[in-house]
């Protein structure tokens, strides 16, 4: 696998084929790019979410999962 800047998000087709890379910032609205998430469920099957703020780029305001990560993240976060 190519080695990518510390900053770069994996940009992919339809297919989950990577196409490019990209920096956070330069991300626009119809770029795929993979996630994972971690969804936090407790003993009343309760899941606990969280809002996005309202001045963020992608998705203001939005009920999300309370912890998402990009593949890079979750890849180096243990190196």
């Amino acid at each position: 696998m190519e080695k990518i800047e510390k900053a770069e998000i994996i940009i992919v087709n339809e297919k989950d084929e990577i196409i490019w890379y990209k920096k956070r910032w330069t991300l626009e609205k119809e770029d795929i790019y993979r996630v994972s998430a971690l969804w936090l469920i407790n003993s009343k099957w309760e899941i606990l979410l969280a809002q996005r703020a309202f001045t963020k780029k992608h998705h203001p305001g939005m009920v999300v999962t309370s912890s998402c990560w990009n593949k890079w993240k979750m890849r180096n976060l243990w190196k």
